[in-house]
């Protein structure tokens, strides 16, 4: 086939799936096209502004924020619109603290000059005689800050006017925060907004694969200083490193989420933005600060790099090995349930006995696994539908090494359809007032949404297939509720109530298997337990902390029209 004919084939297809995906997003409430989500939701007017400007003077608190900027030669026109980006804010109580570091374009000097002369009570320059690279330079201007809190802005990267503002806003309401991030988007060649990242709320596992902190970063400045600053010899990732030396030695609690889109990362050849091939030095710092992270909390892991510029954390599992209870739930007959001891016969993991869960007319599946669980030693469950087959030969290992770790939960896997799409088994809670599965129908390889469907989390609940926990969170929390028939929904409700109890449920979906899809028969019974566990919990009135309020219902991570978040009052306050 011609080149000319095969590309315009291509670009046909392209088209037509756009559009495809755009009707779907409309009719579930949400928008495909970003530029049109920011037309509605995230541009301000005249009206907006003022009254924007209204709350900023009624904050009771106003704590300094000192913003710090590193710079080294950068486009002269980019630096002049990050330094105006950071005087029209909205709320007006900070510095800016700017250290530049030996820049050699003499442009650049002016323009510094420029503006520390247009306003010197609030622009303060340090001018370094050498270049020390940017983690010298960011000390220097941490040095510099005489604020509560200090913002991390790049000297060639723009604030919008309300970013400072919600900070403080926020701030006022959560006074014990010590680190608070943002939702970000980039700037394309053309200055437009493109590929925004609408991030989870804090989520451990999701921050070990990738700097979700990154941007808008903010710190209180006696911490950042308590920690050390920004490390040298780490460049690129210094403010990964910053972030992690931190977030050890505060409490989950005290880091808060703000989901608006308070920073516009520029796209150019030179930055980050435009992928990790830009500065591959940048992900080679971030392993070894990863690195150094798990060995300062004394956990065995194992960093590797994602050739899409994210991190894999493989946890080593205790030695000696935990005895592990394998319960096949038997949903689907003897053939089914053939391939799935297969598969687990091929596991490497040793240390396991299975066992197999059969319903009959007085005992639901449910009750049939607890049973089976009740009666047996060992450490460390895993709950595998008959339906489901794990691909890995270490895929056992690999989950319950997880199940291991201080604060887990239930540790789940990336479910697929025999097609090869996500059907499973991490749970969006809330939508459509019950649940859905995360990432649904993403193909096997692909990351999805900034790494969603390929990067370990946490997450509210998981559902059926293969999920792994330790014995004891099953005793103390009060087993697999034996009143529901389906094992999905019962599952669900199960991994949803360890979060009572302090215990975090991580989803894998480097962890893959494959699940055959129910007979219709049993499909009216899920969607009556699925109803029971959603009613039970209410989660057509939560708000799950590992999605975003500017993400629609259906999981597929596109954008709410309108989002659950407006700049008309604070995030935090009911709509």
């Amino acid at each position: 086939m011609p080149i000319s004919l095969t590309q315009t084939l291509r670009k046909f297809n392209r088209l037509r799936l756009l559009r495809r995906q755009a009707r779907r997003a409309q009719q579930s409430g949400e928008l495909h096209d970003y530029a049109r989500w920011v037309a509605q939701y995230d541009t301000l007017d005249d009206m907006a502004r003022a009254r924007l400007l209204e709350r900023a003077a009624r904050l009771s608190a106003r704590p300094l924020i000192s913003v710090l900027m590193p710079v080294h030669d950068p486009e002269p026109a980019w630096l002049d619109e990050a330094i105006r980006s950071v005087r029209a804010q909205l709320y007006d109580h900070w510095e800016l603290c700017i250290a530049d570091d030996a820049s050699s374009d003499p442009r650049v000097r002016n323009v510094l000059a420029r503006h520390a002369a247009a306003d010197p009570l609030r622009i303060r320059i340090g001018w370094r005689a050498r270049n020390g690279h940017i983690s010298v330079a960011s000390n220097t201007a941490l040095d510099m800050a005489r604020g509560d809190y200090i913002a991390l802005l790049d000297h060639d990267d723009r604030l919008p006017e309300h970013a400072l503002l919600c900070v403080a806003e926020t701030l006022a309401r959560f006074p014990h925060a010590q680190v608070l991030y943002s939702d970000e988007d980039k700037l394309n060649v053309d200055g437009n907004r493109c590929e925004p990242y609408f991030k989870s709320d804090w989520n451990l596992e999701l921050f070990r694969s990738q700097n979700m902190v990154s941007h808008l970063g903010v710190y209180r400045t006696g911490l950042a200083r308590a920690v050390g600053g920004f490390s040298p010899g780490l460049e690129g990732a210094q403010d990964y490193d910053l972030a992690l030396r931190c977030v050890e030695v505060i409490e989950p609690g005290q880091i808060v989420h703000i989901p608006h889109v308070l920073y516009h990362w520029r796209m150019h050849p030179r930055s980050t933005a435009s992928g990790g091939a830009a500065k591959p030095y940048a992900h080679l710092a971030g392993c070894r600060a990863l690195e150094a992270h798990f060995r300062r909390l004394g956990i065995a892991c194992d960093v590797e790099s994602e050739p899409a510029g994210w991190y894999r954390c493989t946890y080593r599992s205790p030695n000696p090995p935990p005895r592990v209870l394998v319960v096949v739930a038997d949903s689907a007959g003897p053939r089914r349930l053939k391939t799935c001891i297969e598969s687990l016969h091929r596991q490497t993991y040793a240390a396991m006995d299975i066992v197999i869960a059969h319903a009959s007319s007085d005992v639901t599946l449910p009750d049939a696994c607890n049973r089976a669980i009740a009666s047996s030693e060992a450490d460390v469950v895993a709950l595998i539908d008959s339906r489901c087959r794990l691909h890995a030969p270490d895929a056992l290992e690999s989950l319950v090494a997880r199940a291991c770790l201080p604060e887990a939960g239930a540790i789940g896997v990336k479910l697929l359809s025999t097609r090869g799409r996500i059907v499973g088994n991490a749970q969006l809670l809330g939508a459509g007032g019950a649940y859905v599965a995360l990432a649904s129908q993403t193909r096997a390889h692909r990351g999805g949404y900034f790494g969603r469907a390929r990067l370990p989390q946490h997450v509210s609940a998981l559902g059926e297939g293969c999920v792994v926990v330790r014995a004891e969170h099953l005793r103390k929390v009060g087993w697999v509720d034996a009143s529901y028939r389906d094992m999905d929904a019962a599952i669900v409700d199960f991994t949803f109530r360890l979060n009572a109890y302090g215990r975090r449920n991580h989803w894998v979906p480097t962890v893959e298997a494959t699940i055959v899809s129910r007979h219709w028969s049993a499909r009216r019974i899920a969607a009556i337990d699925a109803a029971r566990v959603a009613g039970r919990w209410r989660f057509a009135e939560l708000r799950d902390a590992h999605y975003n309020d500017n993400l629609g219902p259906s999981g597929r991570f596109h954008y709410a029209s309108p989002p659950r978040v407006s700049l008309a009052r604070p995030w935090f306050e009911p709509g």
